[in-house]
């Protein structure tokens, strides 16, 4: 298992609803971990098996669930 952890920023997270759908969206993804988002930051981290997916696979999870990562 070659364990990664991404740190990602999400400009368009503004409350626990966005909270709740990231980490419900993101969890649900084969390979993914664990989950943290820091709505006030609008930082996402998110440890995963890199055997299983990239951070460009979890970046374009994220514009499905509706929030573009930045930088």
């Amino acid at each position: 298992m070659a364990r990664t952890i991404a740190k990602l920023y999400a400009p368009a997270i503004s409350c626990d609803h966005c909270v709740q759908a990231i980490v419900s969206g993101l969890r649900g993804t084969p390979g993914v971990e664990n989950v943290e988002v820091d709505k006030d930051n609008k930082m996402i981290t998110v440890d995963y098996d890199a055997d299983y997916l990239s951070e460009t696979d979890i970046r374009h999870k994220m514009k499905d669930l509706g929030y573009e990562v930045i930088g």
